[in-house]
């Protein structure tokens, strides 16, 4: 079974997959590399983060100002660092942003940490019901451009059963090797477990048929469905 996810992510998959009586085999379809940056000087009401790998020392998110995350492991993320723990700790984007809308008035002025490669929900949203949003970029995610030979002669004889997608960008960038690569028929052919319906359609555009998202956007409902 594939893990795209990036390497220091994959660890825990890949114990979790061990521990469930499953082979996991690495395959990284990011690369996650910090970025420097420099934090506003200015007042928020609210620090976002999206990412557990937008976590970085030196955030301001140890000044008593609340924190809304999505995913438990960016909270997790946040603690190894001493920060603050979240206020609201959303499922998705979506969630966030309904919690946020509840909690603040608008125009409220939010701090929104993040990678640079990033979906526009949040701001865009946020925007609508007018908020302010400054963006600090503290990472960015570098897609690969092929799959190791090992790998690749795997997925050409179908020794892998199944591919584990943890984002829609990392989807589409697999997709995108697998059809560089000359694999469009494993990639059609082989089951991919999704975090979510938004993940999956990337696989849904390039023809996959077993495509299986997760009840809930998080790892726990994603392993579920292997054994379900």
């Amino acid at each position: 079974m594939l893990v795209t996810r990036p390497e220091a992510e994959a660890r825990a998959t890949l114990a979790a997959l061990a521990a469930a009586g499953h082979q996991g085999v690495p395959a990284p379809v990011l690369r996650i590399a910090p970025l420097p940056f420099i934090v506003p000087r200015q007042r928020f009401d609210a620090i976002i983060i999206t990412s557990a790998n937008a976590v970085r020392p030196g955030l301001p998110c140890a000044s008593g100002t609340p924190l809304y995350v999505v995913g438990t492991r960016t909270a997790r993320a946040l603690a190894r660092e001493s920060y603050d723990a979240p206020r609201h700790i959303a499922e998705d984007a979506k969630g966030l942003v309904q919690a946020l809308k509840a909690a603040s008035p608008s125009p409220a002025a939010l701090l929104y940490i993040a990678g640079r490669d990033r979906k526009s929900d949040i701001e865009t949203l946020l925007g609508k019901i007018g908020h302010h949003i400054t963006v600090l970029v503290t990472y960015e995610a570098i897609a690969a451009e092929a799959f190791a030979p090992a790998i690749r002669d795997d997925l050409a004889a179908g020794r892998i059963d199944a591919v584990l997608h943890f984002s829609r960008r990392s989807a589409g960038i697999f997709v995108a090797m697998m059809m560089a690569a000359g694999l469009g028929a494993p990639l059609r052919q082989m089951r991919h477990y999704c975090l979510s319906r938004d993940v999956a359609v990337p696989l849904e555009q390039a023809g996959a048929a077993g495509i299986s998202p997760a009840a809930r956007p998080d790892e726990a409902h994603l392993l579920a469905l292997i054994d379900g």
